[in-house]
């Protein structure tokens, strides 16, 4: 084989065990290409399979966030959980409310099919354009009805910007004023917290320091009762750790007791102030939500006296004329030309009427959902007579 293979020198090999080394050898080789194979096919497999994105766990809420990490039991007054719970419930109202006057503004402003506004513009096309073959008063109550109602939309469209508008500053000033109270109130619950974690390290501490001061005081009676060449050693020994132990044990009792006092004084002097500051933070909410109240108030007056007006205006005679008919066989073709024209706006029509049945009709004043939101908020407050103000509100 070697010198097949082109090598000068082959090592001779046992006469009588060559073929089962060869044997031997083959099987391995057999066994190596067997196992490649089989990775091999495994990699393609593997290979093949749709990737599994993954799955990452939602973010919690930074109120849950909070409230496991400071847990309970930190001795405070029980006013400090009940008044943050309430501003946390106000923020909430405040954000949804904001929310959805925003949505309903920009769904007004960004109508361009006219499916949230009652509009008739294809019939006063229908008298302007001059295939008007009707009675001229006929006509010009059309144009003048088309024209109602183009000014009524106008007036409920800039009515809902300026309430959006409103809302927008005014409940966003509310919420600003509950945000503050909620940090106040949970920057008290994070100092209790930590004070309470320095209570239990110092406690832990002071339990392994007396512990230690015992196996000591131990040691130190056996050092004593020592033969006399090793007993002043071993005395020294334990003296010496049982003074480490001692000075232990009062760094865990100076650490525990001012872990102590700066829980007494979280109880006794601030939490009052904060639970003062978020009594304030409701009332400036509150007085917010009124200003906003006052502000849609007048807002729905002032859209009310507009409507009013354009209710109670009356079209002007009619400048139509009646179009002379042709003579002959243009006469019918005339005639079909002005039906064509009458049919296709009428079905314009028709169709805008229908598109606002179905997306306008609920939302067309006031926003779906307005008197839910507006009795959660009319729920969350302390006045009952802001919480009727608020709740008759609904337009």
């Amino acid at each position: 084989r070697a010198s097949s293979m082109g090598c000068g020198y082959a090592k001779p090999t046992p006469p009588a065990s060559g073929s089962a080394t060869r044997e031997e050898d083959s099987c391995s080789v057999s066994r190596r290409v067997a196992a490649r194979l089989a990775v091999a096919n495994v990699a393609a497999q593997l290979s093949q399979q749709i990737p599994v994105p993954l799955q990452l766990s939602p973010s919690p809420h930074p109120d849950c966030a909070h409230d496991k990490r400071v847990g309970d039991g930190l001795g405070l007054d029980p006013r400090v959980g009940e008044t943050k719970a309430r501003l946390r419930r106000w923020r909430d109202c405040l954000d949804g409310a904001v929310a959805m006057y925003a949505k309903h503004a920009s769904e007004l402003s960004s109508d361009t099919k006219g499916r949230l506004a009652l509009v008739m513009p294809e019939l006063d096309d229908w008298v302007s354009e001059g295939a008007w073959i009707g009675a001229p008063a006929v006509g010009g109550a059309v144009r003048g009805e088309a024209a109602r109602l183009s000014a009524i939309a106008d007036l409920v469209r800039t009515a809902r910007e300026k309430v959006a508008d409103g809302s927008a500053r005014e409940l966003h000033a509310a919420r600003q004023c509950v945000t503050v109270g909620i940090a106040e109130l949970q920057g008290l619950e994070t100092l209790a917290c930590s004070a309470c974690k320095e209570r239990d390290v110092a406690a832990r501490a002071l339990r392994r320091a007396l512990t230690a001061r015992t196996g000591l005081e131990e040691e130190l009676a056996r050092a004593r009762a020592a033969g006399n060449k090793r007993r002043a050693a071993l005395v020294a020994k334990a003296e010496g750790a049982l003074y480490s132990a001692e000075s232990d044990i009062f760094s865990a009792e100076d650490l525990r007791r001012r872990a102590d006092e700066r829980l007494r004084q979280l109880h006794d002097e601030e939490a009052p102030t904060v639970l003062r500051a978020a009594d304030k933070a409701l009332i400036e909410c509150e007085a917010r939500l009124s200003a906003w109240a006052a502000l849609v108030r007048a807002e729905y007056a002032r859209l009310a006296d507009g409507v009013s007006v354009s209710l109670d205006v009356q079209p002007g005679p009619s400048t139509l004329t009646q179009p002379d008919a042709p003579a002959g066989s243009d006469r019918f073709g005339a005639m079909l030309l002005h039906w064509t024209v009458a049919k296709r706006r009428c079905e314009e029509a028709k169709v805008r009427c229908e598109a606002f049945r179905r997306h306008g009709l609920e939302s067309a004043m006031a926003p779906r959902g307005e008197a839910a939101r507006l009795a959660e908020l009319a729920d969350a407050c302390a006045s009952e007579g802001l919480a009727v103000e608020v709740q008759a509100l609904v337009l």
